[in-house]
């Protein structure tokens, strides 16, 4: 995949500038030498994550996800997370894809930076450096920029779970997008840093002054355009579940095929 990511580089890079003079040519091949320098460095850094020897998770929950099209419930997915609020990490498991039963589970390590993906069946593990993914993004053209969400609290209060709860409204004017979103500060979980890097990511590193939102979620709504196109609620929380991974009982491979 290495070879082939960097070939496809440059075979982009002889199609654009394949008309232009030799001047051009020059420039062109000294950028694309020091562009695919930058990729072959970004990549071993991606392989280049600090991980913890055992991640520890008190904390064990089940979000349901619901879609909707044109006001019609879809689909409805359970999603299992577990969370360690006080090292700043959590995991969730999901199906590799919905045509097999085969699980795998992704840690989030906000504290290295790390995201760790590991194959129950195989007993394999990948550790990718999260930090050097974000780089190589912004490498191959992406600016990084914020939506300008703004959230508020609405002065809505209500129980979930047995966890009291506050009701904010998340809005964001040029998507023409909304968020109700119920959370509890009951639970030691910055909802902000736990779901960096997660599923949930483009909503919440959007958001501006996203601190207002300490706390876990515990229920949300998601509009576009006036319309719902998803829902998210706790169906379940054990805050006495000590789930842990143990690493050395997994072994290691790279993203890119390699040991």
């Amino acid at each position: 995949m290495k070879n082939l990511l960097i070939a496809s580089c440059l075979l982009v890079s002889q199609l654009t500038f394949a008309q232009k003079g030799q001047a051009e040519k020059a420039a062109q091949e000294k950028y694309t030498a020091e562009s695919m320098a930058k990729l072959q460095e970004m990549m071993a850094g991606m392989n280049n994550a600090e991980t913890r020897p055992v991640y520890k998770f008190p904390i064990s929950m089940t979000m349901r996800i619901t879609e909707y099209k044109n006001g019609a419930k879809k689909e409805a997915t359970d999603m299992k997370y577990h969370v360690n609020g006080a090292e700043g990490t959590f995991a969730f498991v999901g199906r590799e894809n919905k045509n097999t039963g085969k699980e795998m589970m992704v840690v989030y390590d906000s504290k290295n930076s790390a995201m760790v993906m590991l194959d129950e069946q195989k007993k394999t593990y990948v550790a990718m450096n999260i930090g050097a993914f974000k780089g190589m993004e912004k490498q191959m053209g992406g600016n990084g920029s914020k939506s300008d969400i703004k959230c508020n609290k609405s002065g809505k209060t209500k129980s979930i779970q047995g966890y009291s709860c506050e009701e904010f409204v998340c809005v964001d004017k040029e998507r023409d997008s909304r968020a109700e979103v119920w959370v509890t500060d009951k639970i030691p979980v910055d909802i902000a840093q736990s779901f960096k890097g997660s599923p949930m990511s483009a909503f919440f590193n959007s958001i501006d002054g996203a601190g207002v939102l300490k706390g876990m979620m515990m229920e949300g709504k998601f509009y576009e355009k006036g319309e719902m196109k998803s829902a998210i609620e706790m169906v379940d929380i054990n805050t006495k579940a000590n789930q842990s991974v143990t690493l050395s009982n997994y072994k290691k491979t790279d993203m890119f095929g390699g040991r």
